[in-house]
């Protein structure tokens, strides 16, 4: 990836070689004496140089840029970037010692106007990073190459499951859900075990015929007299239940004895 920066070169006008520039570092007494900077080699022959282009060209994810100077005798630069992440930035290195001042030269005649860099920007999408370079020059047009990311590196090993959060606030009711499909009916059930024998029943009462002539069973009067009149028509019996399996007993028995008399009769 290429990060965005600005580059502004020399624009070579009228300070270009004077006394200035040819002080300070690299320039000492020792390099520059007699020979390098004299009237005679600095005045009417010092050349401006400025950048005559700058073409790049990208193969197996390597962008090669080649800048090339107006000056001929310069050779030209040539750098390349290469597709991926960014590496962490190096330590700075310690500065060097200044130079020793050189001998002041002779103002040199003016240059031509340069053409440098102006700045560098970068915009980056769906993985393609678009780098455009602006010159000082306004009638040189812009440079501008792209240069793709990397493919991605194989997936990291799982890490390890992390805590049990704290159990949230209970959340609201849920609506009613809709009324499910009826099932299938299940198979018959086994046979329950039997049921354990009932207690006993009280005695039955004896029927006796009471004083007014009617069937009597303890303390009840049945209303049914013991002798009945002779008639066309056969008896009709009707029972009321006045309680228990025995008084039933006794009242059918009270019916058969009727029955049995009027065939007597």
């Amino acid at each position: 990836m290429v990060d965005e920066f600005a580059i502004v070169a020399d624009a070579n006008e009228d300070d270009d070689n004077t006394g200035d520039d040819n002080t300070g570092d690299d320039n000492t007494g020792d390099d520059n004496t007699g020979d390098d900077i004299t009237g005679d080699n600095n005045q009417g022959n010092n050349t401006s140089n400025g950048i005559e282009s700058i073409t790049t060209s990208k193969e197996n994810g390597i962008t090669t840029v080649t800048i090339k100077f107006t000056d001929t005798n310069m050779p030209d630069v040539v750098f390349t970037i290469e597709d991926g992440a960014d590496g962490a930035d190096g330590a700075d290195g310690q500065d060097g010692q200044d130079g020793q001042d050189g001998a002041q030269g002779d103002k040199g005649d003016k240059g031509d106007t340069g053409n440098g860099i102006e700045s560098v920007t970068t915009r980056k999408e769906n993985g393609i990073t678009t780098v455009t370079i602006k010159f000082t020059d306004t009638n040189m047009p812009d440079v501008v190459f792209t240069i793709e990311d990397g493919q991605d590196g194989a997936d990291g090993a799982d890490g390890q499951d992390g805590q049990d959060g704290a159990q949230g606030d209970k959340g609201d009711k849920g609506d009613k859900g809709d009324k499910g499909d009826k099932g299938d009916t299940g198979a018959d059930g086994k046979d329950g075990a039997n049921g354990a024998n009932g207690a006993n029943g009280k005695d039955g009462q004896t029927p006796y015929i009471g004083e007014n002539g009617n069937w009597w069973i303890g303390e009840t009067d049945t209303g049914v007299k013991a002798a009945g009149d002779d008639g066309k028509d056969g008896a009709m019996i009707v029972a009321t239940a006045v309680g228990g399996t025995a008084l039933v007993s006794n009242i059918a028995l009270i019916a058969w004895l009727l029955i049995k008399k009027k065939k007597l009769f």
